[in-house]
């Protein structure tokens, strides 16, 4: 066995020219040159060949402004990354292509840049298949392979362009496996945290692994060189579906539930000596699955696996995960698990069917897709539905800057509509006329009544307005008396109103205009 020379001797060095290791004298300074190319050897390497298959996306995009729904707001760009996973198709984050109105690939160390197509997406995952249009004129297109296996504190290695639109490399840590948070929409995801030692600079860089894809990094904070990866396991689950006939998407089990720590309140459930487990706090109205599982039941075991009273168990790959991986990663949309539920005392196991949420089914819907809002001028007052778009273009700092009460429904209540096709209305603001000066001060106020009539949706509005012939009267949650406006004046008022804020139609509804139906557009959970 040959023995290398210690640390100490490295820093000292050695007074005899050609001192050996015993026993098998191999000169010291030769074990020295050959743990030194050791050193410098990368441990995990991307391969040459493979870096073609890495490619820069390029994004121009454009959505509807939410506070003045009937136009759009300025073009922008922006860029990132993504790979190679066939001939022609790239994966890349769907944070990344939202809204898109154009899409550009391009490879390392070269100018040309190839139009690409969105072929699919999907917010649940964060994750968004480009097929480039032409991709003949590319070289050494080598589809990535993913990584079976990434372990905690696994060594990765991080792979992004460079100012010279070449391949730069850093080296990053496995520090954490967990569900967290998507950054750029609702719901959770598995994610892998890695301590890099460089700073990323756009989001789908690639991690790899043993020469393999081990996840696309999602966020990234420089202050504190720590990225989130999407990891393989949520990217081949992804690929795998994205190749059926019919993509089914990532699972939901339609239920809002709470930790079960508190003594009281688990002998009030009648818990007994039954171990862990968490209660069931709402079931979305409408959901295939609300036969089955009920409020206020206690959820032991999900799909054979424990759960703890902080809705935990315990995963044969990760370790300790939040039970929800159970459903979005393990599972698909129509699957159907049992699940060990203790109700009213009586323990039972169930059947759950899984769905895909839709977006349209939410009380606020998130409208990630960035569609435009329907509205409804009238009078100057701007009148549509809430949703989490139109809080977050308050800015980074919209869970403060956005009016409170809205805030407090988004963050309590966007899940729960007590019916199906409940939504918050809302006046959004009012353009100042001299038909509505005494009403400008109003802004994002939840509406109840539209000319003394409830209302449960914008759809509920254009009824009511096209019924009476305009907007007569409008009530607000916050006031127990009616705005009242004048009909006679109305007309007059909109179209000066159409004229000096350059508004197109002052009416803009999707929906079905007999029966007052809302059209749902799938969405994140």
């Amino acid at each position: 066995m040959i023995q290398h020379a210690t640390t100490e001797d490295m820093v000292k060095g050695d007074t005899k020219e050609m001192r050996s290791c015993q026993p098998c004298r191999i000169p010291v300074r030769w074990c020295q040159a050959i743990l030194l190319v050791l050193l410098l050897i990368p441990v995990h390497a991307f391969p040459d060949d493979m870096e073609s298959s890495m490619l820069r996306v390029m994004v121009t995009s454009q959505g509807y402004d939410p506070f003045l729904p009937w136009q759009k707001t300025a073009p922008s760009a922006r860029w990132g990354y993504g790979y190679l996973i066939d001939s022609n198709r790239v994966i890349t984050v769907e944070q990344l292509v939202r809204n898109h109105t154009f899409v550009e690939v391009q490879q390392s160390l070269r100018g040309e840049k190839f139009t690409a197509a969105v072929e699919l997406s999907d917010k649940d995952a964060n994750l968004a298949i480009l097929r480039i249009l032409d991709p003949t004129p590319m070289k050494k297109l080598v589809p990535l392979t993913l990584a079976d296996k990434v372990p905690k504190d696994s060594q990765v290695q991080l792979i992004q362009f460079n100012d010279s639109g070449g391949i730069s490399r850093g080296s990053g840590k496995v520090v954490d496996i967990s569900v967290v948070d998507l950054p750029a929409g609702p719901g959770s995801l598995l994610a892998f945290t890695v301590l890099a030692d460089m700073n990323v600079n756009g989001i789908g860089a690639v991690a790899v692994c043993d020469g393999n894809v081990a996840g696309l990094v999602m966020s990234y904070e420089s202050s504190t060189r720590i990225g989130k990866l999407i990891p393989a396991p949520i990217l081949k689950h992804f690929i795998v579906d994205a190749a059926r006939q019919q993509y089914r998407g990532f699972a939901a089990a339609g239920f809002s539930w709470a930790p079960l720590v508190d003594p009281v309140e688990r002998r009030y459930l009648k818990v007994n000596d039954h171990r862990g487990g968490i209660v069931v706090l709402s079931v979305r109205p409408g959901a295939a699955q609300s036969a089955s599982l009920q409020p206020q039941d206690v959820i032991l075991e999900w799909d054979g696996c424990a759960i703890d009273n902080l809705g935990f168990y315990d995963d044969s790959e990760f370790g300790r995960l939040a039970f929800p991986y159970l459903i979005k990663g393990r599972r698909y949309p129509g699957d159907i698990v049992d699940v060990r539920i203790v109700r009213n005392g009586e323990l039972k196991t169930i059947p759950v069917e899984l769905t895909r949420r839709l977006d349209g089914q939410s009380l606020i819907p998130e409208n990630t897709d960035g569609e435009q809002a329907e509205y409804l001028v009238d009078g100057g007052f701007v009148i549509r539905e809430l949703t989490g778009d139109y809080l977050r273009a308050y800015g980074a700092g919209w869970t403060s800057s956005a009016d409170a009460r809205l805030v407090h429904l988004y963050f309590t209540r966007s899940y729960k509509p007590e019916h199906a096709k409940d939504r918050v209305v809302i006046l959004s603001h009012v353009l100042p006329d001299p038909v509505n000066v005494s009403y400008q001060q109003f802004r994002d106020q939840v509406v109840t009544r539209v000319n003394g009539e409830s209302v449960r949706n914008i759809g509920d509005v254009f009824r009511l307005v096209r019924r009476e012939g305009g907007l007569k009267s409008i009530r607000l949650l916050a006031m127990s008396t009616d705005l009242v406006m004048s009909p006679s004046s109305l007309a007059a008022a909109n179209k000066r109103i159409m004229r000096i804020y350059q508004i197109p139609k002052l009416q803009f509804w999707r929906a079905d205009n007999t029966t007052g139906s809302v059209i749902n557009v799938p969405g994140t959970e």
